[in-house]
């Protein structure tokens, strides 16, 4: 799945690469939002599990490039006008992320017990909008900006909040 990819049409920019189930095209919903599409398959993902231990990633695409919101129209391949982004919009759709993991987790602490769950950012916002607040830099550089990014780790009954300022990567994980 390319990072750079329209929410609505499930497209790249040139059209080459479409979302993909077991090696053929996935047929979801038309215009769903594809941070719920993902979320949906997850959910859904969850719900057939056995109590056997598994491992599950669910690799979101959004807060992205193109910032497109539930509801609006898909913008690659010519069938729309690109938006223009701003610190608001990519608020937006960095809510619709926290609602749909909000849903995915609230299925797994229905279904299954003695399940971590790890949330982790690849990296800072993208400077232009302004989301790295008191860090200098974003998205692409080696500045505070660009590198402090999320990582929270999950497990109820076996891990009590905290907070630590490290630096953490996915190849932590």
């Amino acid at each position: 799945l390319n990072g750079h990819i329209d929410y609505i049409s499930h497209t790249d920019p040139n059209g080459k690469f479409h979302l993909e189930k077991a090696g053929k095209l996935w047929q979801v919903k038309k215009n769903q939002h594809l941070t719920e599409v993902l979320t949906d398959a997850a959910i859904e993902q969850v719900n057939n599990m056995s109590t056997t231990p598994y491992f599950m990633m669910v690799s979101y695409a959004n807060p992205h490039a193109p910032i497109l919101l539930p509801g609006e129209d898909a913008i690659f391949q010519g069938q729309g006008k690109e938006k223009n982004d701003s610190p608001e919009r990519y608020q937006k759709l960095v809510a619709v992320l926290d609602t749909e993991i909000g849903k995915l987790v609230a299925a797994i602490e229905k279904k299954l017990d003695n399940t971590i769950i790890i949330f982790i950012s690849d990296q800072g916002a993208p400077s232009q909008l302004e989301g790295n607040y008191p860090y200098l830099g974003g998205k692409g550089n080696l500045l505070e900006g660009g590198i402090k990014s999320p990582c929270i780790l999950y497990w109820p009954g076996k891990l009590s909040p905290q907070r630590k300022q490290i630096f953490c990567t996915g190849l932590d994980v």
